[in-house]
């Protein structure tokens, strides 16, 4: 009920308002009179401006979607243009050319408003970014084409054509209509019709309720009136005001489309706090005086609804107050949050819990990686010691030697041998945890292995050198090893004997070949078991041991 007799109150109002604007212009028109004419006519004329401006405003702040309302804004903008030319060339015009002209240029508004009509049926339920596609804005080429064809009438009279015998081209005198006037009505109700149909479809099923046909009514009056126009009706001679009639049934086919839904607004808060039977929903002014209200909606003291407008007032550990500025007032909500609040305590006293268990595995983790990384420490070190134990046990040996000799010469030299061994025991250690590491080496690592034993052997005044060629950067780690140990065993076994040792490490295609050379002969077969592809070359003043590795996936 509250509804229905706003909107009886809102159109009575607007119904008052034209028919005592038509009884103003009735009464200019027998009041002979000038200044009291003319006073009635702008008192007349500041009502249409005032209704048309008025609705602009409204509708601006009603409808919601933005590019909608610049539309209808603009359709408002066009009425009140109208009105103000129509006015200025009854009131202030006596040249007949510049009368004619303005007579020419109402059709600006009368075709720009049905093609705007149509840009908002098409816009409606669209985004906030969607913006109408090219081949809707080529719809302005046949509408500003008509608009050209009738402010240039005077040349072509393809929209009104005079007679030849007129002395003055006006609206007030005889002329006669041509096809370019016909097609802008046809474009115009083609517009008109389109746009409501688009609407209509675009509405939710059941939406109008059998009500469909309310935007039909301007429509209609609209094609009854260019009838009764070019058929030169007196009723419209002696009482129409086209202006006035177009610009009000314009608005008011948009205004119905509006009260409808068809454009969607923001002015259905009854039908809305009407649904809302669970949530507390109120609308205030800006002194927090309630203007809608939901059933279901709690009384709040105004000092609650201050706190709450720079954040959400939580009352009573239970109720949440939200506070959102609007035109004119505030939109209050409230929810109940008291099980969500004890979700929220649940949940901190869960992370609370949760932190102290994470602190206790970091713990447990913290104990586990320091074990493992003694466990890898000692797996490592007994690796190093069962891969090197014969030559630490060599050193063992020398070194209990060492302490029998009273000769300074034999100690020197079981110094020298202990440097060489301790060389080897080195830099296979330094391979072996390489090898954990990568499974390639660099080739220039083997190289400084035997730099280094060489160095030891100059203690053992033992000459010779070593020669390394291989095309590879990388190799296997474990074939460099073998190639070290293969120096090692062969150096170790003619260490008392030779005053001379080399080794060259040379790769081919097929593999890589080690050769040891030295200047002494003895009995290598104790190494065949070690080294099964060795081949011993026995010469006269020494002997030459090869041992060739496979390539395989070297790289």
């Amino acid at each position: 009920m509250g509804k229905n007799l706003k909107i009886f109150k809102d159109f009575s109002a607007v119904l008052l308002l034209v028919i005592f604007a038509f009884a103003l212009h009735s009464a200019a028109r027998r009041i002979d009179i000038a200044p009291i004419s003319l006073f009635l006519n702008f008192i007349r004329t500041s009502i249409y401006v005032g209704l048309f401006s008025f609705w602009g405003v409204t509708a601006y702040r009603r409808v919601v979607q933005r590019s909608v309302r610049t539309y209808l804004v603009l359709v408002s903008v066009l009425m009140v243009l109208w009105i103000i030319i129509r006015e200025f060339k009854f009131r202030f015009i006596i040249n007949a050319n510049a009368e004619r002209y303005l007579w020419y240029s109402y059709y600006l508004p009368l075709l720009l408003t049905p093609l705007l009509a149509l840009f908002v049926s098409v816009l409606l339920g669209k985004s906030e970014e969607y913006r109408l596609p090219g081949r809707f804005m080529l719809m302005y080429i046949p509408t500003l084409a008509l608009i050209a064809l009738f402010i240039t009438n005077d040349i072509h009279q393809l929209a009104f054509s005079f007679p030849v015998d007129a002395e003055v081209w006006s609206e007030h005198g005889s002329y006669s209509y041509g096809i370019v006037f016909y097609i802008a009505a046809l474009w115009g109700v083609f517009c008109s019709l389109a746009a409501m149909i688009i609407m209509i479809f675009k509405s939710r099923p059941g939406k109008l309720r059998g009500l469909f046909w309310l935007p039909l009514i301007p429509v209609a009056l609209v094609v009854a009136y260019v009838f009764l126009y070019i058929t030169k009706s007196s009723l419209i001679s002696e009482q129409g005001d086209i202006a006035v009639f177009f610009g009000i049934t314009f608005i008011s086919f948009f205004e119905i489309c509006i009260r409808l839904g068809l454009i969607p607004s923001n002015t259905r808060y009854f039908d809305l706090f009407k649904a809302s039977e669970n949530l507390s929903l109120q609308i205030t002014d800006s002194n927090y005086k309630i203007e809608y209200s939901s059933s279901a909606a709690e009384r709040f003291t105004v000092s609650d609804l201050k706190n709450a407008e720079e954040e959400p007032l939580i009352k009573d550990d239970k109720i949440r107050i939200h506070n959102m500025p609007v035109g004119g007032g505030h939109a209050i909500w409230a929810e109940d949050v008291s099980e969500l609040l004890k979700q929220t305590e649940n949940l901190k006293n869960a992370r609370a819990e949760l932190a102290d268990r994470n602190e206790i595995i970091k713990l447990e983790y913290e104990d586990i990686i320091q074990q493992k990384t003694v466990e890898e420490k000692n797996r490592l070190y007994d690796l190093l010691q069962q891969v090197t134990q014969t030559q630490i046990d060599l050193v063992h040996s020398m070194a209990n030697e060492y302490t029998d000799l009273s000769d300074e010469a034999q100690k020197q030299r079981i110094i020298a041998k202990i440097v060489v061994i301790g060389s080897y025991i080195k830099r296979k250690k330094d391979f072996l945890l390489s090898a954990e590491e990568s499974s390639e080496l660099d080739a220039h690592r083997l190289e400084a292995a035997f730099e280094e034993s060489f160095r030891a052997l100059k203690l053992l005044n033992i000459s010779g050198g070593y020669t390394v060629h291989i095309n590879d950067a990388l190799l296997p780690t474990d074939k460099i090893t073998l190639m070290y140990d293969f120096f090692e065993d062969v150096l170790e076994t003619v260490i008392d004997k030779a005053a001379y040792f080399n080794v060259a490490v040379v790769s081919t295609n097929l593999s890589i070949r080690v050769s040891v050379m030295f200047d002494c002969i003895t009995d290598f077969k104790p190494m065949l078991k070690k080294y099964p592809g060795m081949n011993t070359i026995t010469e006269d003043d020494g002997m030459q041991i090869l041992l060739s590795i496979g390539r395989g996936d070297i790289v």
